[in-house]
């Protein structure tokens, strides 16, 4: 049987191979030491005919002889299996090479869209009939129909780009806002691509249009936000026009200076709220501040947060807290602010938790909100608090990632205080629902292991042996299972 290479192992030799006069190409004193030569010698055990050493031989006259490999190229593709896209493409790279885009064109328009290099090959053939057709409406929409399986997601890509080049097509048909919209969706919609930057100068370029809606401005920043690109989203976010929140009054804002702070706010300035009570956030807002508002506002907390300006994100949230009405994104900044309530030690810290669990008991922050209220209260020396809580979270929130968390504290309440034996009923409930990396179970075999061998007093002889053989048990399943 002849031998065979798999492709990958082909292409290496491709690159190995030297010709025979290569030491004519090296000059001294830049001389540098080549790897062994693969000739006709080392290739003659494998078949010459195979679609695999073929496609290497194509390879390898690219550089020199772009016709000659394009017609190889297309002759494997003729061939169809599983080298077929891949050759087409080469083909039609060797005839870019050649100057021949007509070709290129063609060729590129036959390869599948299940092909794993697709969303280059619709960008690759658009750019080609673009440059070689003549600019009008009938090319702007067939480079529209080539790029339509990325625009409607079936071929995964870099949709900026591919509007990009719709935009450039419609522009040169004279058709601008045609071209503005898809520019202005590669930079508002794909503000992570690196065509995003492209869009936007071509849109300016353009002159005054359209405002952005409010909305789509407000998903580009989140879109940046999430991207961790903060500065970013918080230059949008300013970009944003909304209204105060804190227009006629925020309802927390019981003191004197709430009438200087309306003074201020006619000045366009925008005094520091206090922060809400469990009170306040009881309370709907009887006239609700504007939604997007509220999720510009929200938004900025959350980037200020995430750049350490802690301050400005208190400032930003309060109001919130205060003004807005939807449940989603009033518990969001509620939680965020209470979180740096809690980073900064403030007393206040536990009392917004419990405004978020009370208020909110069905939001997917409601058990992060019980459980930190539970370290507040040990914080405070209030161990019997701590526990209400605990296990308030561990009834109510079976499915929470914090729950097993929540169980081991409970033990560790009552271990803290010399009563370990007290809170073995909660490691029991902690090994019999392992996390699937297995670090619960060992913590709390460990951990109650630690407390069988504890010294009861009154306990007797025969309890005290048992206990030591359930400890054993313990111990001995660490030593084995988990080594």
């Amino acid at each position: 049987m002849i031998p065979r290479l798999p492709i990958l192992a082909l292409a290496a030799l491709c690159l190995a191979w030297v010709p025979a006069d290569a030491d004519a190409l090296v000059s001294e004193p830049d001389a540098v030491e080549l790897g062994p030569a693969i000739g006709p010698a080392e290739l003659a055990p494998y078949d010459a005919s195979a679609p695999q050493m073929r496609f290497v031989k194509a390879i390898a006259l690219r550089d020199d002889r772009p016709k000659a490999a394009r017609a190889l190229f297309e002759k494997i593709a003729l061939e169809g299996g599983p080298l077929s896209d891949r050759a087409l493409q080469l083909a039609a790279l060797c005839a870019l090479d050649d100057g021949d885009g007509a070709t290129a064109e063609r060729l590129l328009g036959q390869i599948s869209l299940r092909y794993v290099d697709a969303d280059q090959v619709l960008l690759e053939r658009a750019r080609q009939v673009l440059q070689l057709r003549v600019s009008g409406p009938h090319t702007a929409g067939r480079i529209e129909e080539i790029l339509q399986p990325i625009f409607e997601g079936k071929v995964r890509a870099d949709v900026a780009s591919a509007h990009l080049i719709a935009g450039d097509a419609q522009r040169a048909a004279g058709a601008r806002e045609k071209a503005r919209a898809h520019w202005r969706a590669a930079w508002v919609q794909h503000p992570l691509s690196p065509a995003a930057a492209s869009a936007r100068d071509r849109d300016r370029q353009l002159g005054p249009g359209k405002p952005v809606e409010p909305a789509l401005l407000l998903r580009r920043a989140e879109m940046l936000l999430e991207a961790h690109r903060n500065r970013e989203a918080l230059e949008q976010l300013g970009r944003i026009p909304v209204q105060s929140l804190c227009m006629g009054g925020c309802p927390g804002d019981r003191t004197p200076g709430g009438f200087l702070k309306s003074a201020l706010e006619a000045l366009g300035a925008f005094p520091a709220q206090h922060e809400p009570t469990p009170e306040d956030v009881a309370k709907s807002p009887p006239l609700p501040a504007d939604a997007l508002a509220c999720r510009v506002k929200l938004d900025e907390g959350r980037a200020l947060r995430k750049e350490h300006e802690y301050a400005k994100a208190r400032t930003a949230l309060a109001p919130v807290v205060l003004r807005c009405a939807e449940p989603e994104v009033r518990s969001k900044a509620l939680y965020l602010l209470a979180q740096l309530e809690t980073m900064a030690g403030k007393p206040t810290a536990g009392a917004l938790w419990e405004a978020l669990s009370r208020k909110y008991p069905e939001s997917s922050l409601a058990d992060d909100a019980v459980y930190n209220q539970s370290i507040a209260a040990r914080r405070a020396g209030d161990a019997e608090r701590e526990r209400a809580l605990l296990r308030d979270l561990v009834d109510r929130f079976v499915d929470s990632d914090l729950r097993a968390e929540a169980l081991f504290r409970l033990f560790w309440s009552y271990w803290s205080e010399g009563k370990s034996r007290e809170g073995l009923v909660w490691l029991d409930q902690l090994a019999a629902h392992p996390d699937a990396d297995g670090y619960d179970e060992e913590r709390a075999r460990y951990w109650r292991a630690r407390s069988l061998l504890e010294a009861q007093a009154g306990q007797s002889e025969l309890a005290r042996a048992a206990a030591r053989e359930a400890a054993r048990a313990d111990l001995t399943w660490l030593v084995l299972e988990r080594p």
